[in-house]
């Protein structure tokens, strides 16, 4: 996005390997969707905000064609079409809600969603139906959904990658160097390649963490990154 066609923070990001395209929220205008042209990438603006409105994390339904995300200001889940019609709430009553996350079933339909908010993570139904509190923990941030090892991992702000149980929030448990990295913004997961991937605005970098080693790697240098999102094929990977 050129600088000159935004005043707030870019936040979140993320790809859809449906259309190819990515989708990321800055603070001020709201979601733009990016496109790959042959003249180069052709941006619109979705979502706009509203004079009161603050846009953080957001996932995508790529089986719906829909896109979810929060707004930290209002305290709501939102969800629209991916060609910017269709706007609804689908939950509000949150405390300073930062991400979103959306779990899907093997047949390709939306099964829940986890929303990190300053009183912790709660899960529901996609249409924001059942709505209970999943984890209570201060403040937490970004989510990543394991859907291979049935785990959901989150960050606080801290040091430490946390990991639950999908299910029923159960044995958390903190990984990561609590000395090393400061992970206050969002994450994204390779759950085939077993990697978290976190942004670190006050190291400047982007960090990566085998799942299984607890191993840190600083894998790109930036200045102040919030959010970072994988390309992924649907078939081929990552």
């Amino acid at each position: 996005l050129d600088e000159s066609l935004r005043t707030g923070d870019l936040y979140a990001a993320a790809y859809c390997y449906q259309d190819h395209a990515v989708y990321f929220s800055t603070s001020s205008q709201g979601i733009y969707r990016s496109d790959e042209t042959d003249s180069g990438n052709e941006l619109t603006l979705l979502f706009q905000n509203g004079p009161s409105s603050e846009v953080r994390g957001l996932d995508i339904d790529p089986f719906s064609g829909q896109i979810y995300w929060v707004d930290y200001a209002l305290g709501q889940i939102m969800r629209g079409n991916t060609d910017g019609s269709s706007v609804d709430v689908v939950h509000d009553g949150f405390v300073a809600a930062h991400d979103v996350k959306l779990r899907f079933t093997s047949d390709e339909g939306c099964d829940s969603m986890y929303v990190s908010t300053s009183d912790g993570i709660f899960k529901a139904d996609c249409d924001g139906n059942g709505m209970v509190l999943l984890v209570s923990h201060s403040a937490p941030k970004g989510l990543a959904i394991d859907h291979l090892g049935g785990h959901l991992y989150y960050i606080d702000g801290s040091s430490s990658v946390f990991r639950v149980g999908l299910e029923d929030g159960a044995d958390v448990t903190a990984l990561a160097n609590p000395f090393m990295g400061s992970f206050s913004s969002f994450m994204d997961i390779d759950p085939v390649g077993r990697t978290l991937y976190m942004a670190d605005s006050a190291w400047n970098t982007i960090w990566s963490m085998n799942m299984q080693t607890e191993e840190m790697s600083m894998l790109v240098s930036m200045a102040s990154p919030l959010g970072v999102a994988l390309v992924r094929d649907r078939y081929e990977g990552y």
